[in-house]
């Protein structure tokens, strides 16, 4: 099952970074597939326009069927966002979790 996992998420970061850039980009961490560092530029005509803002992501073993732990890692003001980065959007809590791209999630959160 990790097995197809990971080649779900290589896919997914493959695509990821060609589809978005220069918005969002994202590298594996220390050569674990299962854990991403993203960078998200601030969207244009927002009061986040111009800032970067970098994210991780802990995927589980048996990715897409569960969603991924997602977090900005530095402080950022917005309603959607706890103290300590978590992002609450329905879309990432268990029990409204459906398998998911990547590419979409990021855009989810652009738009949020």
């Amino acid at each position: 099952m990790a097995h197809r996992s990971s080649s779900h998420i290589r896919s997914d970061l493959k695509y990821l970074n060609r589809d978005l850039s220069p918005n969002v980009t994202a590298v594996i961490v220390d050569d674990d597939i299962f854990r991403w560092e993203a960078t998200l530029i601030g969207p244009v005509n927002t009061r986040y326009e111009g800032g970067v803002f970098k994210i991780s992501l802990n995927f589980p073993p048996d990715f897409p069927n569960n969603s991924p732990k997602v977090c900005f890692i530095k402080k950022i003001c917005h309603p959607n966002v706890s103290d300590n980065g978590g992002i609450y959007l329905r879309v990432l809590r268990a029990d409204y979790w459906h398998p998911l791209s990547i590419v979409k999630l990021f855009k989810g959160l652009v738009e949020s």
